[in-house]
């Protein structure tokens, strides 16, 4: 059960918005050093939330922007981290009284 659990926080981190200079490389098919909302379109996750993080309504997400989507990818995953350690503590501690 423990283990389910942590799969499924692996596969949630995956799936938060891919602002890594990896994922934006691959994702920069034109190589200008944003990603368009056309460029998006491959990554559903990023899709999701890009009207979140254009702030400038451009249809592109450059430089700040693409900070701020790394900033919250980065908090989600410690929070989901950090979640997921109490829920295993919590998930030992009920195996213990069971016995």
């Amino acid at each position: 059960m423990v283990r389910l659990f942590f799969f499924t926080i692996a596969l949630l981190i995956a799936a938060v918005a891919v602002a890594r200079q990896e994922d934006r490389d691959a994702l920069d098919l034109d190589q200008d050093g944003c990603i368009s909302l056309k460029e998006s379109v491959p990554d559903i996750a990023l899709l999701t939330v890009f009207g979140q993080y254009d702030e400038n309504r451009d249809a592109k997400l450059c430089g700040k922007e693409l900070d701020k989507l790394e900033q919250a990818r980065q908090q989600i995953k410690q929070d989901t981290i950090a979640e997921g350690q109490e829920n295993s503590e919590k998930l030992e501690l009920a195996d213990v009284k069971k016995r």
